[in-house]
C-alpha cells in the first residue's frame, strides 16, 4: 500500500502542470481526460511506445460508446470519450511511472489541442 501511494504521488506531481481537462485517482487507477484527443487514439499512440493504457471498460473496448462507469462518476459523454485509464499494480516501478509521464508530455504536446 505504501509503494502504491508513493507511485500515485509521483504520478500526481508529474501531471500537476500538464494541460489536461481532468485527472482523478482512485485505488491505483488514474483517469486522464484529454482536451481534444480521443481516448482510442491515445491508446493506439501509447501502444506504439510500448505502454498499455485503456479506454472505457473491457466490455466497451474499441467502441465509440462512452463508458457507463465514467458517466455514473460524473463525466459527460464527451469527456468519457476522451478519458483513458492508467492502472498501477504491485509490479509497477517508479521508473515505469516516470517513463509514462515523459510519454504523456510528448503525447499532449504533439496530439492534444490540435
Amino acid at each position: 500500500a505504501k509503494k502504491m501511494l508513493r507511485l500515485i504521488d509521483i504520478l500526481r506531481k508529474g501531471m500537476s502542470n500538464f494541460p489536461l481537462e481532468k485527472c482523478t485517482y482512485n485505488a491505483g487507477v488514474c483517469n486522464i481526460t484529454f482536451n481534444t484527443l480521443h481516448a482510442q487514439t491515445a491508446v493506439t499512440i501509447f501502444d506504439e511506445y510500448g505502454v498499455a493504457i485503456s479506454a472505457g471498460s473491457a466490455c466497451d473496448s474499441k467502441t465509440d460508446i462512452p463508458s457507463e462507469s465514467l458517466i455514473l462518476s460524473g463525466y459527460t459523454p464527451h469527456q468519457a470519450l476522451r478519458t483513458v485509464r492508467i492502472s498501477l499494480g504491485t509490479q509497477t516501478t517508479k521508473w515505469e511511472v516516470k517513463k509514462f509521464l515523459k510519454i504523456l508530455k510528448e503525447v499532449i504536446d504533439n496530439f492534444d489541442n490540435l
